[in-house]
């Protein structure tokens, strides 16, 4: 109570709201920020022109995509007063001594001033991308085939985007004609508007290789680069937006994965097995809003990937994947993470799926896993591994009527996926993220 509701600049009383009833001093309450994304307008146009032809032994695809995408979108916050609780958590209204509400309905402020505002932004861009590509399969021999392709990206930026600089202004939100206590540094996007208006070029290739050594043994091996614009990603960071030559821009407008990989590949009578070993070259430009920092990394990984299936009989089958990686962080604006591994990734990912057919009946699970990995990119805090099982059941009544039964994460596991914070802080409170709790679902389907 004294941390959240008695600090409110003004505290003289505090309600549950809707209520004359005095908040709890011995309640626990929270401070609550409401990020609300207002998507304005993200039409796109896309088209995919493409001719094909074949000879003997040779394959040719040639063609030319084209892609306009708008991204406007506004980012509103609020920040509201609520207690903890599990069951109809309820928001606290507090009073100034005049009596006058200074979180109505739990609404502390329209905006985040606890980050100063550093949040309500407002996008309105259009990424223009025309890329002809071409493709070449070839049966070299009778057991080894060759394919190459080819790709060029060129990409065109316009338009602008606004805010971010922790801007308010007095608004009467409520429309009662008054500016009340929380109306008086309502969070705008301002008048400082940033135009945008540059190109990006993206040449992507594929060179790979298949060889049968023979009907159940094969081996393969593929070089490729490619890429992806940083898009929306890269706003705010504070780069000149309107020069395409510009250094700076011209280094995080664009992220870059270079690939080696070669494997083997076995099959046989109700089963395969695939086995792909990776080399893997990443250059990712970003801004983080949470932190408010930008970041230009250059990451590396070697790894193997293992997925099979295998069916017993008629009634049992299964599939399954394994991921091993091992990265670096091996360039970064923060020297002292060169050397890290990457935050948010585990060294194994596992995935396994029995099934069980019983005429009418079909039952199994997904399990999905993952070892433990670090939460920031200074390897200080520690995500525990975690498993989730997605059990399901089906059942077909007759030809065209079936029911199903699927259940999400059935153990209730905490699998933390991402946190904000890179070591515990002295609050003790690490923000982050879960996979969603246990649920059930059940569903009837009818073919007509």
């Amino acid at each position: 109570y004294n941390d959240i509701i008695s600090s409110v600049s003004g505290y003289n009383s505090a309600v549950y709201a809707g209520t004359n009833t005095a908040a709890s001093t011995s309640g626990t309450y929270m401070l609550m920020h409401l990020f609300n994304t207002k998507l304005n307008n993200f039409n796109n146009f896309v088209n995919d022109f493409n001719l094909s032809k074949k000879w003997d032994g040779v394959k040719v695809n040639a063609g030319l995509y084209k892609g306009i995408q708008n991204v406007s979108m506004s980012w509103l916050w609020n920040s509201y007063l609520q207690e903890v609780s599990d069951n109809n958590a309820r928001m606290i209204d507090v009073k100034n001594a005049l009596g006058q509400s200074l979180s109505p309905n739990g609404l502390l402020a329209y905006g985040v001033p606890a980050w100063g505002n550093c949040c309500t932004r407002n996008y309105d861009t259009q990424y223009d991308v025309t890329a002809p590509y071409a493709q070449i399969e070839i049966n070299a021999i009778e057991k080894l085939s060759l394919d190459f392709g080819a790709r060029y990206d060129i990409g065109n930026v316009t338009g602008s985007f606004a805010g971010g600089n922790g801007q308010t202004a007095a608004i009467d939100m409520n429309g009662n004609g008054n500016i009340d206590p929380n109306e008086q540094k309502v969070a705008t996007v301002g008048n400082n508007i940033t135009p945008v208006d540059y190109d990006y070029n993206i040449f992507g290739y594929s060179v790979g290789a298949n060889y049968s050594i023979n009907e159940k043994n094969a081996v393969f091996a593929r070089i490729s680069k490619g890429g992806s614009a940083s898009a929306d990603r890269i706003l705010f960071s504070g780069y000149n937006y309107t020069n395409t030559d510009d250094p700076a821009l011209d280094a995080v407008k664009v992220n870059e994965v270079k690939q080696l990989e070669g494997g083997y590949k076995l099959r046989g009578a109700g089963f395969y097995l695939n086995t792909t070993l990776f080399y893997a070259n990443t250059l990712e430009a970003n801004y983080e809003a949470t932190t408010q920092r930008k970041t230009e990394n250059d990451y590396q990984s070697v790894g193997v990937e293992l997925d099979g299936y295998y069916r017993l009989n008629k009634t049992f089958e299964v599939r399954g994947g394994l991921t091993y990686t091992n990265a670096e962080i091996k360039d970064a604006i923060d020297k002292t993470i060169v050397g890290n591994t990457p935050r948010r990734t585990p060294k194994l990912m596992y995935n396994l799926n029995p099934n069980v057919n019983l005429g009418k009946v079909s039952t199994g699970f997904f399990l999905i896993g993952a070892s433990k990995a670090y939460a920031q990119d200074n390897n200080s805090l520690v995500m525990p591994s975690y498993i989730v099982v997605n059990p399901y059941l089906s059942y077909q009544f007759t030809k065209n009527l079936g029911a199903s039964i699927n259940g999400n994460n059935i153990f209730d596991a905490i699998g933390v996926t991402e946190a904000e914070e890179g070591s515990i802080p002295t609050n003790g409170i690490v923000r982050g993220r879960p996979l969603t709790g246990r649920s059930l679902s059940m569903s009837l389907k009818f073919d007509f």
